[in-house]
């Protein structure tokens, strides 16, 4: 069960990912119209809200996966490892995406 929790995560992680990064490589290459980039930024936002909010939900689910409790040697496995590590770098960057389009 929690194998099929992650993998539906990871689609949705993988959405966000792939929409966020995109909007901003669209915007930064194609030089869209007005009312493009507009519709690029709202897409980018999009993108960095669903990572914000899969993440924390990744990270829960390998908490439950390791052992369940949310003790001081499981939480320093989960992030100590590569998997945390890649989270907590998404979530900065889509952070980071996040602040930036909206000081536009």
């Amino acid at each position: 069960m929690l194998e099929a929790l992650t993998a539906l995560l990871k689609i949705a992680l993988y959405a966000g990912l792939l929409s966020s990064s995109g909007a901003v490589f669209a915007q930064a290459t194609l030089h869209p119209m007005p009312d493009e980039l507009t519709q690029l930024t709202k897409f980018g936002r999009l993108g960095s809200a669903l990572i914000l909010v899969t993440c924390p939900l990744l990270a829960g689910v390998l908490i439950l996966r390791l052992s369940g409790e949310f003790d001081e040697a499981t939480l320093w496995a989960v992030f100590l490892s590569n998997s945390g590590a890649a989270l907590c770098l998404q979530m900065t960057g889509a952070l980071l995406l996040l602040i930036s389009s909206s000081a536009d």
